[in-house]
């Protein structure tokens, strides 16, 4: 009845991983459900922000979105419900992360990232000197006893940094161990599997282009099917220097 429907959409909404098949049997089970149930026809309500008076809302869609002014996540929005059943309610928000707010994860997979440069030498990313050719490395290890299958790595470059696709040489296959992998403008994207204890590294062939500064994201790999496996490291600034 109601109560588990409740329980199943609390469970979907929660930060908590499913699979693709988990989220189809609960999302099917849900509209089996309202289809049998279904919600009123008129939904009506009162709300009201700190910026202004009580606004009604009369509408026959079982869903409505209201665009909200202000940032300040500490302010009151008052509801008052017109029908005789449940009212949900959600506040959504995004935004930007600040530069060095992030933190770095790590769950069952280990992940570095180096730059060299063209003499093979570690080079310092504050520092680095305009049109010189960078490789970048990073290496993900699985820490665990079991494999780890359909590992997504993402690698987001700064726009001061240029990828040099070696593919456009005539060579359109994958590195060496790795499923797949797609080069876009401004990323990398690697697709491959980790046994148990296996490690990979993947090189990106760079050149510094454009001078100044720039946030570099950080680097993510995550097991596509199973959040228990997952690393990123730090963003970092990179200068960019004549």
């Amino acid at each position: 009845g109601f109560s588990m429907a409740k329980v199943i959409s609390d469970k979907l909404n929660s930060k908590a991983w499913y699979s693709t098949q988990s989220i189809g049997f609960a999302l099917h089970a849900l509209g089996t459900y309202y289809a049998a149930n279904k919600p009123p026809e008129q939904m009506k309500f009162s709300y009201r922000t700190p910026q202004g008076r009580f606004i009604e809302v009369v509408s026959t869609s079982p869903v409505i979105r209201i665009p909200l002014k202000g940032s300040d996540m500490s302010q009151t929005i008052e509801i008052q419900s017109q029908i005789a059943g449940p009212l949900f309610v959600r506040v959504l928000t995004k935004g930007q992360p600040a530069v060095g707010a992030g933190k770095a994860n790590a769950s069952k997979l280990a992940i570095t990232s180096k730059f060299y440069d063209s003499k093979g030498k570690e080079i310092d990313l504050n520092a680095v000197r305009q049109g010189s050719d960078i490789t970048a490395y990073v290496t993900v290890s699985n820490n665990s006893n079991t494999n780890a299958t359909n590992i997504a790595l993402s690698q987001i470059f700064p726009a001061g940094m240029e990828i040099r696709n070696e593919r456009l040489g005539g060579d359109d296959s994958a590195p060496s161990g790795v499923d797949y992998q797609d080069i876009r403008d401004d990323r990398v994207n690697t697709f491959f599997d980790l046994a148990a204890s296996q490690t990979k590294s993947i090189r990106v062939s760079l050149q510094a282009t454009y001078a100044g500064t720039y946030h570099m994201p950080a680097v993510l790999a995550e097991a596509m099917y199973d959040d228990t496996f997952r690393a990123n490291s730090l963003g970092r600034v990179v200068k960019i220097v004549r």
